[in-house]
């Protein structure tokens, strides 16, 4: 079993089996070769004997070829001893192989083959002939075919081996090193380091592959972690500061109410300016935990009741209201054509009530303020623009942010939250649009909504025919 065993384990052991693998091939390569080649010997020398040859008297005297051989050697027993007669093929340095009147007879009865080998070393295949003779071939080519062979075959695995030793290197360096590496972002990563990744491999490669795919995955990780963090640190924020913002009118009711079951308030026109405060109190305070579940329901994400809504008839109404409130001040509204976009219309109508109410508020009374909706080529686009003092572009750039004030005691004092821009940012998102705040002082204030207009419906080509 493998399964406990390294990827570099594995390798190394896969080539340890090619390499005895083909050991075992050559080895086997070699003994066919050889008894091959024996047999063609020997079946030369079964026809060869299958002939009779001349006689000769005495050793060393030549007698007449046998058909198909060409060196031979040949012996025979007469007078009770053995000798070698026609021996050719044996050289003044060799000695040829002794051999018996014995072992003739029991070769010639057996009709058997056998190697015969000199001192020298050299070797015959020799068989008896019906005749009582001795023939051997011999076996030198077979020995330097075989040798040639074997040294054929060590040159051949030596290389091989080379081969797959470059082979596995080349394997181990390519899949094992980006493992180690993938394994080393990952013990970072968990130890809490969410910026690490793995490092860039060719990505026509497995390990390439996976890399890119590890690191698309903590990409997303770390934006959700990232986000999550925000969240939490935006939820402490806005329960600190909903917290702050409940306690003055909190405090303010019970200080009436303590005041009242102490007798402090003696005379009706007290009781009756307490009761007025302590409601007044009650109302901002109401307004207050609505706008924090308007703020709570966007950041669920809930669905929207999406329809076509016309912003240029919200921005005229919008307008009128901000006239029946303040009837000394002029407001102005462009919006000549209808300007549709697909949304939730009381959100819509919040949004801009929120925008000319805060115009409304900061500005000093007799301010113009002027409404427009216009259409793009992909969007609505309405805007509101008061000519008030302005405010400095680093108080324009916060003022969609929660519980912010650039002035808290005015903005308080007019029963202001701080949630009203949030709102409007926290609705505008929601609708997949954006907020835009541009502001200098002395210039006035211009809030910009910028909403994407519905996709038409697609049309439908004529008939072919």
């Amino acid at each position: 079993m493998t399964g406990g065993l390294s990827l570099r384990t594995r390798v190394l052991a896969g080539m340890g089996v090619v390499v005895v693998t083909l050991v075992l091939v050559a080895f086997a390569v070699t003994s066919l070769t050889r008894r091959h080649l024996t047999d063609q010997i020997d079946d030369n020398l079964r026809q060869a004997v299958a002939t009779p040859g001349a006689s000769y008297d005495g050793p060393n005297r030549p007698a007449p070829p046998r058909p198909r051989l060409a060196d031979y050697i040949e012996g025979n027993c007469e007078r009770g001893a053995f000798e070698w007669g026609y021996h050719p093929a044996v050289s003044s340095t060799q000695e040829l192989p002794e051999l018996d009147c014995e072992a003739l007879a029991d070769m010639l009865a057996n009709h058997s083959i056998r190697t015969l080998t000199g001192d020298g070393g050299q070797q015959w295949r020799a068989i008896a002939s019906t005749e009582g003779v001795i023939v051997g071939l011999p076996l030198d080519d077979v020995r330097e075919t075989v040798r040639r062979l074997i040294a054929v075959e060590a040159i051949a695995l030596g290389a091989t081996t080379i081969v797959l030793g470059l082979v596995s290197w080349w394997v181990i360096r390519l899949g094992i090193k980006p493992v180690k590496q993938m394994t080393a972002t990952a013990a970072a990563i968990a130890a809490g380091d969410l910026s690490q990744r793995v490092p860039d491999l060719p990505p026509s490669t497995e390990a390439g592959q996976l890399g890119q795919a590890l690191n698309h995955m903590m990409e997303q990780l770390e934006g959700a972690f990232n986000e999550r963090t925000r969240s939490q640190r935006r939820l402490q924020q806005f329960v600190a500061d909903a917290s702050h913002e409940l306690r003055t009118p909190v405090t303010t009711i019970r200080g009436y109410a303590e005041l009242y079951r102490l007798g402090g308030l003696s005379t009706g026109d007290e009781l009756s300016e307490a009761m007025r405060r302590t409601e007044d109190e009650a109302v901002r305070m109401s307004r207050l935990v609505d706008d924090m579940l308007s703020l709570a329901k966007f950041d669920e994400g809930r669905p929207l009741e999406r329809r076509d809504v016309d912003l240029a008839r919200i921005v005229t109404d919008a307008a009128a209201d901000a006239r029946a409130v303040q009837p000394d001040r002029r407001v102005t509204v462009d919006a000549p054509a209808p300007a549709v976009a697909n949304g939730d219309e009381d959100r819509l109508r919040q949004v801009v009530a929120n925008i000319v109410g805060n115009a409304l508020v900061h500005t000093p009374p007799g301010t113009p303020i002027d409404l427009a909706a216009r259409v793009t080529d992909s969007s609505v686009v309405v805007t509101v623009t008061d000519h008030g003092p302005g405010m400095p572009p680093d108080v324009a750039a916060k003022v969609t942010e929660r519980f912010y004030r650039a002035d808290p005691g005015r903005a308080r004092a007019r029963g202001g939250s701080g949630l009203g821009m949030a709102i409007v940012d926290a609705a505008v998102s929601a609708h997949g649009g954006s907020v835009t705040v541009a502001s200098e002082v002395g210039s006035g204030t211009t809030v910009t909504v910028t909403l994407p207009r519905p996709m038409p419906p697609p049309t439908v080509g004529a008939p072919r025919h």
